[in-house]
């Protein structure tokens, strides 16, 4: 009886399931990870371990947090008007959800592997008065599945929907498999915006990549510096052909550093010109190509 007992203890020890937390963080201000107090509930009861640091353990983030560690966590969910900051860290899920009312993501040389879904969600009415980020500097934020970003209301509260940005500066990547957006990111009266920023940074361009997407209503800006060599930059990546890249483009509100454009259309950029095209994704597929002359 007893071999049985220690047999069951060490099963249930290397179960993925076993010593699966929930983590929450108490609500306000900021704190650094490795010293941030947990709690077990939204009631702050005090977490029964210190901190969450297992592939099954999820977090509540209800403040501002900066990553100071690697993570290897199941889920990570950010409520409203709270940042995640990280700088040079390695970071692992199976799931990240966000708030889309001012959060942001503010990562610098730092990697976020998501082995399942991003998701955003717009609870009944808000005003969403702050748009939710995304920002990657020298970073990358790769999902495995779909990003996926719900509104759980059929109409916004009046004053002022902002949106949800991705900002991909530098060598950056943000990449998903299917982009799937409730229908009022693409109503420009009623809906809030979703936007897209590439930028360049010491010479490299940022790049977004979606293996399936429908971009009409979506916002790209492009923003390219005067120092950019020629050449061509793929910022905006699917995985379809050509001709059926140009139908899934279409609708899709184009700038480059501020003026609005059209396919091939050139705009002065430093000593020379630059156009958006429909050219090869880096690896298959197609995408919007920043052309630089």
């Amino acid at each position: 009886m007893k071999k049985f007992t220690a047999l069951f203890a060490l099963v249930c020890a290397l179960s993925p399931f076993a010593q699966a937390y929930e983590y929450y963080t108490k609500a306000g201000g900021t704190s650094q990870w490795s010293k941030a107090e947990w709690a077990s509930d939204m009631n702050g009861t005090k977490a029964p371990r210190g901190r969450p640091s297992s592939p099954s353990d999820s977090v509540i983030m209800n403040r501002s947090m900066v990553v100071d560690t690697d993570l290897n966590l199941r889920k990570i969910h950010i409520w409203m008007n709270n940042t995640l900051e990280a700088n040079g860290r390695n970071i692992k899920l199976n799931l990240f959800s966000m708030h889309s009312v001012g959060v942001i993501l503010d990562f610098k040389k730092t990697k976020m592997d998501v082995k399942g879904t991003i998701k955003t969600i717009v609870y009944d009415r808000e005003s969403n008065r702050d748009p939710s980020k995304i920002l990657l500097d020298d970073s990358s934020l790769i999902a495995k599945s779909a990003m996926n970003c719900e509104i759980s209301s059929a109409k916004l509260a009046k004053n002022g929907a902002k949106g949800i940005i991705i900002d991909a500066m530098g060598d950056s990547l943000f990449s998903a498999s299917d982009l799937i957006l409730d229908p009022l990111f693409r109503d420009p009266v009623n809906g809030m915006p979703f936007t897209m920023i590439v930028s360049d940074k010491n010479g490299k361009m940022g790049r977004i990549n979606f293996d399936d997407a429908e971009f009409s209503g979506l916002i790209l800006q492009v923003n390219p510096s005067d120092k950019l060599r020629k050449g061509s930059y793929p910022v905006l990546s699917i995985s379809a052909s050509k001709n059926r890249a140009a139908k899934m483009f279409e609708g899709l509100k184009m700038s480059i550093n501020g003026k609005d454009v059209k396919f091939e259309e050139e705009v002065p950029l430093g000593n020379g010109k630059a156009y958006l095209e429909i050219g090869k994704a880096p690896k298959s597929g197609s995408a919007v190509t920043l052309v630089v002359k």
